[in-house]
């Protein structure tokens, strides 16, 4: 089975606008669905596809064959920005801390160590 998107012409009258009007007023579903089908047909114009039999595995090796530059684009793109947002994220996880109790002592230092009462701004209701 192949699933095929020939672009936003081919998808307007499923969305229930034959024609898009520039400059018309759109409410925010009709604006959601030309914003997905938009989304959608940049995903299948840059689609691979290989066919393969579930039955006898005839064409596994031509989907080796076309996972293959996947993988290393993978390895040389996306995998350098996912490990560098891991290394951003354990730096300020390992700041936090720190950064807390900088401003636990500053508090001590402020308040000379007495009791502080703290609001939340909130008014309570008196019955």
């Amino acid at each position: 089975m192949r699933f095929v998107v020939g672009g936003i012409e081919h998808a307007q009258p499923s969305l229930g606008h034959p024609g898009w009007k520039a400059g018309a007023q759109r409410s925010k579903p009709t604006n959601l669905r030309r914003t997905l089908s938009l989304m959608l047909d940049e995903f299948y114009k840059n689609l691979k596809t290989v066919g393969v039999s579930a039955r006898d595995g005839e064409g596994v090796h031509s989907f080796f064959k076309a996972v293959e530059p996947s993988a290393e684009e993978y390895m040389e793109s996306y995998k350098i920005d996912l490990d560098k947002g891991r290394a951003e994220k354990e730096s300020l996880e390992e700041e936090r801390p720190r950064a807390n109790m900088e401003r636990f002592r500053k508090d001590m230092e402020k308040t000379g160590g007495e009791t502080v009462v703290l609001s939340t701004g909130m008014k309570v209701k008196q019955r």
